[in-house]
């Protein structure tokens, strides 16, 4: 192995149409994984890829992970998922272009490499072509309509996203039908009980604006949700900046329970009655679950996916806390209580499941993997 990286294992961390899951005689074997997660990026990408290195692997393909640093490297095995090989770029996620040499060197044998990161660009890709074998192909997860990047294959898991428009990419998979979910989302069947007495809150993996300790405290103090004897199931992530203040939190309210290292979370979304989460692919995965669900957003480029859970009427959206000097965040806090009680009625919570598992139905990894694989 070269002198610029370090190779590990990691220790155990962590309405769509029928789409068929092909299978042809030629399959690529060697596929590398390229992403990071960290405190400023949170866990969402690396999430996603390893329900999509999930189903390679389901499907026997030999699956490594590329990390730019240790801090990567460190959140991979806190999570506890299935043990993969990964190696160390030696290298800093927002400056790609200065890992390629060492990158190239890396892939000579490998048949693909998908790529999810925010800071790639026309150019890093085009080097990458030029510099790999012809046989090694390139995919990339989009979600902020990079529409002229030259890839072999691209993923753009939004409902409404638009294939015609990925004009340089010679494979496209698009929409609802491609959200990289793990097989325990798969043909779930929710129940919908008379009465809420569950509500699953979730801010994603970094949470820097603290919403976790504050959306929990607005929803602990209304009054009728009081009276409902609600109780708030928060999910805090590996990452979460206020650990201590929401064990506290824990000891003193109990109606508040504070949940870690989740493993079955398609079985936590369907003991629970309502959801309040932030944008991102935990929509999904409640949709699958058929958890009807308040959204927030927390970051720019969650836009888009809100606005086509919206306009397909699939989730309640109770603003933004992107920038407060938009919108205030006591407005959007707010806006979350009134929109969960909108959604307390069972007949409101049994059309809007419906509806929400109609539209996804938790295959998506298996499809990315077979275009991966065989495509």
């Amino acid at each position: 192995m070269k002198s610029f990286c370090k190779r590990m294992s990691g220790e155990p961390m962590c309405k769509t149409a029928s789409l068929p899951i092909r299978e042809e005689k030629k399959i690529r074997k060697k596929i590398f994984i390229r992403t990071d997660a960290s405190r400023e990026i949170a866990t969402g990408h690396i999430m996603r890829c390893l329900s999509i290195a999930h189903a390679l692997r389901e499907r026997k393909a030999d699956v490594t992970f590329l990390f730019s640093n240790q801090e990567s490297a460190d959140v991979f095995h806190a999570l506890k998922e299935e043990p993969y090989s990964y190696l160390l770029l030696e290298s800093n996620y927002h400056q790609p272009e200065q890992e390629q040499a060492n990158l190239v060197s890396l892939l000579q044998e490998a048949d693909f490499l998908l790529v999810d990161s925010y800071f790639v660009s026309r150019s890093y890709f085009e080097k990458l072509h030029a510099l790999l074998p012809s046989s090694v192909k390139i995919g990339y997860i989009d979600d902020l309509q990079s529409y002229h990047l030259p890839v072999h294959l691209m993923i753009n898991y939004d409902l409404d996203a638009d294939k015609s428009l990925y004009t340089d990419s010679e494979q496209v998979l698009a929409g609802g039908a491609y959200a990289p979910l793990r097989p325990q989302f798969e043909n779930r069947k929710p129940q919908i009980r008379k009465e809420v007495r569950n509500l699953l809150l979730c801010c994603g993996g970094g949470d820097e604006k603290h919403l976790l300790l504050k959306i929990s405290s607005a929803l602990l103090s209304d009054a009728t949700l009081k009276q409902e004897r609600i109780r708030i199931q928060a999910l805090a992530g590996v990452l979460h900046p206020d650990l201590d203040a929401l064990r506290t939190l824990q000891e003193t309210c109990p109606r508040f329970t504070l949940l870690q290292g989740v493993k079955d979370m398609a079985s936590l979304m369907l003991s629970c009655d309502l959801a309040i989460c932030a944008g991102g692919t935990t929509l999904y995965e409640l949709c699958a679950s058929g958890l009807p669900s308040v959204c927030f957003l927390m970051a720019k480029n969650q836009r888009s996916a809100v606005s086509a859970f919206l306009h397909a009427s699939l989730v309640s959206c109770a603003g933004s806390f992107e920038d407060e000097s938009e919108v205030p965040e006591e407005k959007t806090l707010q806006n979350i209580l009134s929109e969960t009680k909108k959604l307390l009625p069972a007949s409101i919570r049994e059309a809007r499941s419906r509806n929400m598992q109609a539209a996804i139905d938790g295959k998506g990894a298996m499809r990315i993997a077979s275009a991966i694989l065989y495509g």
